[in-house]
């Protein structure tokens, strides 16, 4: 099984696909993806995570910081994530000593999910 902390051993590079621009541009962000596969790829001479989502063809390559993110919501194991939904969130983010928009992941954990459930169902 493929573990994030086996592959983000060093620095965090970004990635080339889903950026900040295409975000803007097809209004993603604060909307719920859901998480169909995550593949091992090499990119840059560098192995990083890519997540494909269900909604769209665009894929996000994880950053080391993304990624945590999402092993500490959802677990070491990337095979365990599909199916898993999560937000994009604009954030700046210091790269070369300068301030830039980045991609900031946001996990739902199934509790969440419930709790919001419950409160639509007692708003009825």
């Amino acid at each position: 099984m493929v573990k994030v902390s086996e592959i983000y051993k060093g620095g965090s590079e970004g990635g080339r696909f889903l950026n900040t621009t295409i975000c803007d541009e097809k209004e993603l962000w604060e909307t719920t993806l859901t998480v169909e596969a995550v593949e091992l790829r090499e990119i840059n001479d560098r192995e990083k995570l890519v997540v494909h989502f269900e909604e769209m063809d665009d894929v996000l390559v994880l950053n080391k910081t993304n990624a945590l993110i999402l092993a500490d919501a959802w677990g070491e194991e990337v095979e365990l994530w599909e199916g898993k939904q999560l937000m994009l969130r604009k954030v700046k983010r210091q790269f070369r000593g300068k301030p830039i928009d980045a991609i900031e992941v946001v996990p739902f954990v199934q509790e969440e999910l419930d709790m919001s459930k419950s409160k639509k169902k007692r708003k009825k």
